[in-house]
């Protein structure tokens, strides 16, 4: 996984196509964390309020860091459970059914 500059203060990662897709292969590993994810990203409000959207994604390095289940990822794995956990939030209605969005969105090989 490279980085890459966005602005003098700002980069992102770009995932290796090899590693995510053996990330999305691996349902049973990652789902579970993206659904913890979205609950606590419904915690703060992040379907409500475009703020604590923001705050996420600004502080999720900080997040991940700081929460146990996800403490041991590397960044390649972090950036995979952060960007399932937007997807199904912001695409999908959360309900009893995340697990299942969580999966399929890893079944469909990730983000376009």
């Amino acid at each position: 996984m490279e980085r890459i500059d966005l602005s003098p203060s700002e980069t992102r990662w770009e995932p290796d196509a090899k590693a995510w897709q053996s990330m999305c292969s691996n349902p049973g590993k990652y789902a579970p964390l993206i659904e913890r994810v979205v609950g606590f990203m419904l915690f703060i409000g992040c379907r409500d309020d475009e703020d604590a959207a923001d705050r996420l994604c600004l502080g999720f390095d900080d997040f991940a860091s700081q929460t146990p289940f996800l403490a041991g990822l590397s960044p390649d794995e972090v950036y995979f459970v952060q960007v399932g956990a937007s997807r199904v939030i912001f695409q999908e209605d959360p309900g009893p059914m995340i697990l299942r969005d969580a999966t399929a969105w890893m079944r469909d090989g990730g983000p376009e």
